[in-house]
């Protein structure tokens, strides 16, 4: 892999995590929870495996999307288990090698690169890894001379919502089970929010819709602690990604079904109310 990687898609993005490297002085990158395809050159077999990509401004980007890699540092990529594990439990992913954890460093996005934006990333003297494009760097050199001052990452907080009401109609339950499939196989499918005003139970209801078949179906919904949140942020532009988290079957109450996490995204941190709303699913 490390001869000749050049583009892989990022299927999905999820909670951001510190990574400590064992280095001195200790460097603490924010790393995000990343979901990878990628095409082996060789055999043109496709291979979906989980993973991490360096927190960055441009990083909020319409997904699935591809990320060009530069070839010259392609070996970075890839950190060993063993020093890995010591910052973050590994053992829930799905790596690449049994003993290797792929992390993106630096990279742009392959629709950026064809708009003639070019990876333009280093390690200065002290030690700090800087990662931008140039456009980025000329639009840096227009507010203020001084290029010293470091890129300070949005606050972004990820947090698992129950999709509730799941088991209510027959539709819903062959929806996630076609979904549970398409993903098992690496296949992205695609949830967004959407608005109930005219809702007979509740006018304030907020729908899971997803694209597991040709249309957006709904699925089930959002619980009613995190509803007066969820409003707020959606009227503010504020959700950055809305993606399932995991799907799977499930006995709750006697009554066994599809159930479902969603992750949500927020620009912000989400309330203590809605981490507490959701803090159950499991």
């Amino acid at each position: 892999m490390s001869e000749y990687v050049v583009d892989v898609e990022v299927l999905q993005t999820g909670s951001l995590l510190e990574y400590v490297v064992p280095s001195f002085p200790v460097f603490k990158p924010l790393i995000r929870e990343a979901k990878f395809r990628w095409k082996d050159i060789e055999d043109g077999t496709l291979h979906v495996f989980d993973g991490f990509v360096r927190e960055c401004e441009n990083l909020n980007h319409h997904l699935p999307a591809v990320a060009r890699l530069p070839v010259s540092h392609d070996n970075a990529f890839l950190i060993e288990v063993e020093e890995f594990a010591k910052s973050i439990n590994v053992s829930q992913y799905k790596l690449f090698r049994d003993n290797q954890v792929f992390v993106i460093w630096d990279w742009a996005w392959l629709d950026d690169v064809e708009d003639g934006e070019q990876v333009n990333s280093s390690n200065n003297e002290d030690g700090d890894d800087a990662s931008t494009t140039n456009h980025q760097l000329q639009s840096d050199d227009d507010e203020s001379d001084n290029t010293d001052e470091p890129v300070v990452p949005p606050i972004t907080h990820s947090v698992v919502f129950k999709c509730i009401g799941a088991t209510k109609e027959k539709r819903y339950q062959e929806l996630l089970a076609l979904a549970s499939k398409k993903l098992k196989d690496g296949q992205t499918v695609p949830v967004q929010l959407k608005k109930e005003p005219t809702n007979c139970f509740d006018s304030r209801a907020i729908a899971f819709m997803c694209k597991a078949d040709k249309e957006w179906e709904r699925i089930g919904y959002v619980v009613t602690e995190a509803l007066p949140d969820v409003h707020n942020a959606m009227d503010a532009d504020k959700i950055l990604a809305v993606r399932f988290d995991r799907i799977m079957v499930k006995v709750y109450y006697k009554n066994p079904g599809w159930y479902a996490g969603i992750i949500i995204t927020l620009n912000g941190t989400w309330s203590k109310t809605v981490c507490q709303s959701c803090s159950t699913f499991k």
